[in-house]
């Protein structure tokens, strides 16, 4: 997880208990706080993998991009039967899909979210509401995995 009590942090979780409580045939065995930082991800993953060997795990899935590293360590060492999912799309998650080592990823740009958030607070500030969707408005999120990584470009980084 990023780091705790963060808006991000705790929206991402909600989401993935929210959807493990209708799929009730995955198991969360651990969570913890690696706080955005990729030492501390890549440190996780490593006690993780010592802990849980070969086929006791089938994926670790970090909040943010910071577990890269941790999912290319694992693929070097060995450890292919554990399959990694992050959050957000850099360019080295890019490469990690694309080489293999990382399964997938959200595509969260900030680009597209910035521009919307503007266009949306410029109606508001213009008395134009109606055009601003209600209750809430949600950009479309692309999971991006190796069948599609060459659709998308790296939202960052690259």
């Amino acid at each position: 997880m990023g780091k705790l009590g963060t808006s991000a942090q705790t929206l991402r979780k909600k989401g993935l208990d929210d959807y493990l409580k209708t799929h009730t045939g995955i198991k969360l065995i651990e969570s913890q706080a690696a706080d955005w930082d990729n030492a501390k991800a890549l440190a996780l993953v490593q006690d993780w993998l010592s802990k849980y060997p070969a086929g006791s795990i089938d994926a670790i899935i970090d909040q943010g991009p910071e577990g890269a590293t941790a999912a290319k360590y694992a693929f070097d060492n060995g450890r292919k039967d554990v399959k990694f999912m992050m959050g957000d799309y850099p360019k080295d998650v890019k490469d990690g899909i694309t080489a293999g080592y990382i399964y997938g990823t959200v595509d969260q740009d900030p680009h597209p979210q910035g521009v919307e958030s503007v266009k949306m607070a410029n109606f508001w500030l213009l008395g134009q509401k109606d055009k601003v969707p209600q209750p809430t408005y949600f950009l479309d999120l692309p999971i991006v995995t190796s069948e599609n990584v060459s659709q998308y470009p790296a939202a960052w980084g690259g």
